[in-house]
């Protein structure tokens, strides 16, 4: 079993707890919804370099990785979005952790980060796709 059969399934779950806490933040539960936004971040800033390490280090995942030029493209553009949505992520909770406030540059980095988390998932969707269906 690769990296990404693990991967897709797990992230899975995790764009689902975020979804929850979206919903506890829309009906004003904000301690709950920082509790359930806080697994999600601090599994992904385990499993991203963790599945990288993985990934990378299967020198037939690697070719694989790095055959056709979809495969290289999906690839780069799913690590690029992740890394990025990890850091606002992280800056954002250090932020909140810091500040215990939410300021203007917070909002924006609490509106942009979701998104970016849902992109970066579709484009891991794709990827899979890419990799295990076409």
């Amino acid at each position: 079993m690769n990296t990404s059969a693990v991967n897709l399934p797990l992230q899975t779950v995790i764009l689902a707890v975020i979804l929850a806490s979206f919903a506890f933040r829309m009906k004003g539960n904000f301690k709950a919804h920082v509790i359930t936004i806080a697994v999600p971040s601090a599994i992904g800033v385990i499993l991203a370099p963790s599945a990288a390490v993985l990934s990378l280090g299967d020198s037939a995942y690697v070719h694989t990785l790095t055959g056709p030029i979809m495969h290289l493209g999906t690839f780069v553009s799913h690590v690029t979005l992740g890394s990025v949505t990890i850091a606002f992520g992280l800056a954002l909770s250090a932020r909140l952790v810091m500040d215990r406030a939410i300021t203007a540059r917070s909002n924006i980095l609490a509106r942009i980060t979701p998104i970016l988390f849902v992109v970066t998932y579709l484009v891991g969707i794709w990827f899979f796709v890419v990799l295990h269906v076409l």
